[in-house]
């Protein structure tokens, strides 16, 4: 898969830290300006882009109430999105289930047996639902 192309306004920016005008400084044409670019943008995309999908598959609801677990989840998808490698819908549902524990087991089973295509939404508020039969 290709790198997503970077916009002007991430390019300013990119180009505003010291570190890339330290990278810059010494070269003599645009082309090796945007090839020096290009190399440094890309790598820094792939690394983040890596670090951000092993975090989204390995958080664990541990001692995360479920709003925060879910917004958690939610929000390393929205910034995988921000840099144009969004999570795929089915991926948004199963993501959730890998960090939850022994005591989610129904809770999975019985999502598992459902044949009808969930949301993330309604993931977030079955969740809830059975949070409120665990309390009791």
């Amino acid at each position: 898969m290709a790198p997503s192309q970077p916009t002007f306004d991430e390019l300013v920016l990119f180009l505003s830290h010291k570190r890339m005008l330290n990278r810059i400084v010494r070269l003599t044409t645009t082309l090796e300006i945007w090839n020096t670019l290009e190399k440094t943008y890309v790598a820094i995309s792939h690394s983040c882009v890596l670090e951000l999908r092993i975090e989204i598959q390995s958080i664990k609801k541990d001692g995360l109430t479920t709003n925060e677990y879910v917004f958690k989840l939610k929000n390393i998808a929205d910034k995988l999105a921000f840099i144009s490698e969004p999570v795929l819908d089915r991926d948004q549902l199963i993501y959730p289930f890998q960090g939850l524990g022994v005591e989610y087991n129904p809770f999975v089973t019985s999502f598992n047996a459902r044949s009808d295509q969930s949301t993330i939404e309604e993931v977030h508020s079955l969740f809830l639902s059975f949070d409120l039969i665990l309390l009791r």
